[in-house]
């Protein structure tokens, strides 16, 4: 077994020899004592003439001699098998770290996806698509008075943060021109390269009213278009903080927007803001007055490495123009007045009438739309506001005219303005005096009221008498399910 390991010692080779050299002679030896009788075996021994004790003693020498030689290749076999188990101990305890610390980055990993998960969940307020999307569509056509402008492209093209500001009267087409930006990808040069976020104010729709819900649709839009960016982290210790309440927090919201302009791999964010003059006032104020102070600062506007980009629309209200007023001299912000583009408009809503107009009476003849769309084309200051309200009229009326003659008697009806649309409107109601009431309680109203609180007022204005109980409980009221049906007659 030794020898056949190989590379062994010449003196352990003798010693093997000499230890079965004599066992191999003390076998031979026992071989020609046993062939003897049995008389001469025992006189041999009574005489001791055979030297077994010497024979043994020889075997045990060499055994001994050849002990010492396997004790050590022993002792070293060991040390290399204990070695070999070592170093697979500590290539198992390596192999042990390493997994432990996959298991420690999983769940790392899946921490702070739960997190950006929550954190999301929180800024996903609404359907933010769905509120773009209650705007039209654009025509073929319309639009260009903007898209076409030097001061747009100028804005669109900044390396730097900048701002832009569009003012311009009811009806020019605002929401319908905010729209068409977004869906056609004009507010970048590159998509690859930029992330574009909007958010269409509303009066009296719940959750398109404040400040913060901008930044809380802003902010799940950058983090839901960039998941892989890890930008979630700048919004991870206010959520920490705050959780749940982070979403009506403008000013950590704000905070959190200028951690993520200002981080390289968001490369550059453009902020779309339609009819800010609908946002509560209050709330606009906060506001304007961080925007204002983000672009008056050249440190954070004029930095190479943050490319934070405005776009806002509202009405030209005074209230609105007095803030930004404060950056005329910057030049990174442009003011453009839609005010000025109105011949412009309203070639555009030539365009307009002569495309929705098919679609309004589509069985009308021929020759009665295009009768419709030149009695509607030769109108001056035209709106779409305007023109959405005509649009209405006619769906309503054209059911019940086809010849021509009666075709000119309803075109001829046909209100010039949005006052005498309205007042069209206003003269189909079925109890005008209660209209009245109606409309009174709505101008008066601080915030758009509840079905509830609506029955409420009307039953108050309506039940007469300075000696009457106005208690909630002595009130007559009507049916909130009925009322809501007389509300919209009326």
């Amino acid at each position: 077994m030794y020898l056949s390991k190989g590379n062994i010692h010449e003196d352990f080779k003798d010693c093997i020899v000499s230890l079965y050299t004599s066992i191999l002679a003390f076998q031979a030896y026992t071989f020609v004592h046993l062939s003897r009788s049995a008389v001469e075996r025992g006189l041999r021994n009574t005489l001791k003439k055979d030297s077994w004790e010497s024979w043994l003693n020889k075997i045990e020498e060499c055994d001994e001699q050849c002990l010492k030689y396997t004790s050590l290749i022993d002792t070293e076999e060991e040390r290399v098998q204990w070695e070999v188990q070592f170093g697979y101990m500590d290539k198992q305890t390596k192999v042990l770290e390493q997994i432990s610390q996959e298991f420690k980055s999983l769940i790392d990993e899946q921490r702070r996806i739960r997190v950006e998960d929550d954190i999301t969940k929180c800024l996903q307020s609404a359907d933010h698509d769905r509120q773009k999307d209650t705007n039209p569509l654009r025509v073929l056509g319309t639009c260009q008075w903007f898209l076409d402008d030097k001061r747009f492209r100028d804005w669109r093209d900044s390396k730097t943060s900048s701002l832009l500001w569009v003012s311009a009267d009811p009806g020019c087409g605002k929401s319908v021109l905010s729209r068409c930006l977004m869906d056609e990808n004009h507010l970048a040069t590159s998509i690859m390269t930029s992330t574009t976020t909007f958010f269409f104010f509303k009066d009296g729709q719940e959750g398109q009213t404040k400040a913060s819900d901008a930044l809380t649709a802003m902010l799940h839009q950058i983090l839901a278009l960039n998941p892989d960016m890890k930008l979630t982290n700048h919004a991870v210790p206010s959520w920490k903080i705050h959780g749940e309440r982070l979403r009506g927090m403008f000013g950590e919201l704000w905070s959190i927007l200028l951690k993520i302009a200002s981080d390289s791999s968001a490369g550059e964010v453009v902020c779309l803001i339609d009819a800010l003059d609908e946002c509560e006032e209050q709330s606009r104020a906060a506001f304007l007055e961080s925007l204002i102070n983000f672009f008056s600062n050249d440190t954070s506007a004029g930095s190479c490495t943050t490319r934070f980009k405005f776009l806002v629309t509202s009405r030209p209200y005074e209230n609105i123009n007095s803030w930004f007023y404060r950056l005329r001299d910057n030049s990174e912000y442009i003011h453009f007045n839609g005010g000025n583009e109105s011949d412009k408009i309203s070639n555009e809503i030539k365009l307009v009438i002569k495309a929705k107009v098919p679609e309004k009476v589509p069985l009308l003849p021929v020759e009665g739309q295009q009768k419709i769309i030149e009695f509607l084309s030769a109108k001056e200051h035209t709106t779409y506001l305007w023109l959405y309200l005509v649009f209405d009229f006619i769906e309503k009326k054209f059911s019940k005219y086809r010849s021509v003659q009666k075709l000119k008697k309803v075109l001829d009806q046909l209100p010039d303005s949005v006052n005498a649309a309205y007042a069209t409107i206003l003269e189909k109601s079925e109890d005008p005096p209660q209209a009245s009431i109606f409309l009174k309680i709505v101008v008066a109203a601080r915030r758009p009221l509840t079905i509830r609180e609506m029955n409420i007022a009307a039953t108050l204005a309506t039940c007469g008498g300075d000696d009457r109980d106005d208690s909630y409980e002595a009130l007559d009221l009507e049916p909130d399910g009925s009322f809501l049906w007389s509300l919209r007659s009326i």
